[in-house]
């Protein structure tokens, strides 16, 4: 018996992969130790390469399937955009790496929590996904995500001017969150 590929479930894992990776910045901040540091970037650029993996997995059952749970090109726009997010974690790793932040400001770990939270609570809205024609999960969640991004795009204002090319490489990051979220939106409004 043939089984089917599932997208759902490899978005939930590249998301998850963002989580990780989020919560290894997280961690190297609160416990600054520049050895430490080192294998939580090798750690963050291996998460990279599985998300790139993983997607190139669903390339290639996308390119065999003729019926598919949603749009081809949005299941392919949603695995890009997440494994951009990856990338935009891992750059902004080096980012604090390379400004050798020894004294790690209380407002570089509120953006990186604002991350790790944002990270979280769309990985659950990717989770639900699957159930996109009949979930009010799925309505209540990506409604979450919104007041998230909003106390979070306030947060980022207030902080940014303070220090752009760490901040610049975090706000990459919650951008690509919202970038993500527009995709799910259209998503769901395009396959019901």
């Amino acid at each position: 018996m043939f089984l089917k590929y599932d997208y759902f479930d490899a978005f939930v894992l590249m998301m998850e992969n963002c989580c990780i990776a989020l919560e290894l910045m997280k961690k190297s901040l609160m416990e600054y130790n520049r050895n430490k540091l080192k294998e939580n970037v090798d750690e963050i650029s291996k998460l990279v390469g599985q998300t790139e993996k993983e997607k190139q997995i669903l390339i290639d059952n996308l390119d065999r399937e003729f019926i598919t749970p949603i749009e081809k090109t949005d299941i392919v726009e949603i695995a890009q955009r997440i494994v951009r997010l990856t990338y935009y974690i891992e750059d902004g790793m080096n980012m604090l790496c390379s400004c050798d932040l020894v004294p790690i400001r209380n407002d570089v770990l509120l953006l990186v929590q604002i991350n790790q939270n944002c990270c979280l609570k769309l990985k659950e809205v990717v989770k639900e996904l699957r159930n996109f024609r009949k979930s009010k999960a799925l309505i209540k969640d990506l409604a979450l995500f919104y007041k998230l991004l909003k106390n979070g795009r306030r947060s980022y204002n207030q902080t940014l001017y303070k220090s752009y090319m760490v901040y610049s490489e975090l706000k990459k990051i919650f951008d690509c969150f919202i970038d993500i979220a527009f995709i799910l939106e259209g998503v769901i409004i395009n396959n019901s």
